[in-house]
């Protein structure tokens, strides 16, 4: 499984996840089963990575906060989003594994994106 972060600056696991995807500088893949990462530039910064997640074969961005355009974009693309908590790619890592990070779902609703 691939696990997307925005970052703003390459740290590796100490890299502090950024709030925002599509504005972010850089994002942080990170493979669970092999424990390889690598960094990708934003070069979108702005708009949806999209194209550059699918050809990651990304499963999962996990990031603060998204708007309802982005979690359809992923959902439809055969992305899942979680929120990440505050801090640092390997907390959200751990809390990843603990399976402690909420799910965003479409919500029709709002604009959060956020399933409470």
């Amino acid at each position: 499984m691939k696990l997307c972060f925005p970052i703003e600056k390459d740290e590796g696991l100490d890299s502090v996840v950024y709030e925002d995807f599509g504005s972010a500088p850089a994002l942080l893949i990170f493979d669970a089963k092999t424990k390889k990462k690598k960094t990708i530039n934003n070069e979108l910064q702005g708009g949806i990575p999209l194209k550059a997640l699918v050809s990651e074969r990304v499963d999962i961005v996990i990031v603060e906060s998204l708007v309802d355009g982005v979690v359809v974009a992923l959902e439809d693309a055969g992305i899942g989003a979680l929120q990440s908590i505050k801090g640092t790619v390997k907390k959200n890592l751990e809390a990843f594994e603990r399976q402690s990070l909420p799910n965003f779902k479409r919500n029709c609703a709002g604009h959060s994106g956020f399933a409470q």
